[in-house]
C-alpha cells in the first residue's frame, strides 16, 4: 500500500536528501525542469510576483551562477540572449 505525502513532507524529504547529497543527477534534472516550468506558469497566472527563493541568504552565489550558466547552455542561450530578456526595449 502506497502512502501519500503532503507537499510539505515531500519538500522536507528532498531537502534532507539534498543536504546529504543523496539526490541522483536525474532527480536534480527533473526538479530543476519542474521548478522552472512551475515558476513561469505561476508568474504568468498570478498578478503578484514572488521571489524564486524563500531564503536567498542560504544559497551561495556560486551555486546560483553555476546553475544559471548551465541552464543557459542547456537551452542553447548565452549572456547576450539573457541580456535581451532582462532589459525592456528602448522607447527612443
Amino acid at each position: 500500500m502506497a502512502t501519500e505525502m503532503s507537499q510539505e513532507q515531500a519538500i522536507a524529504a528532498l531537502e534532507a536528501a539534498g543536504e546529504k547529497f543523496e539526490l541522483s543527477p536525474e532527480i536534480i534534472q527533473r526538479l530543476i525542469g519542474l521548478s522552472a516550468t512551475s515558476y513561469l506558469q505561476r508568474m504568468e497566472e498570478d498578478e503578484a510576483k514572488f521571489p524564486p527563493l524563500l531564503e536567498p541568504e542560504k544559497i551561495m552565489p556560486t551555486a546560483v551562477v553555476t546553475l544559471i550558466c548551465e541552464l543557459l547552455e542547456a537551452v542553447n542561450m548565452n549572456l547576450f540572449d539573457l541580456n535581451l530578456w532582462m532589459k525592456p526595449p528602448s522607447r527612443d
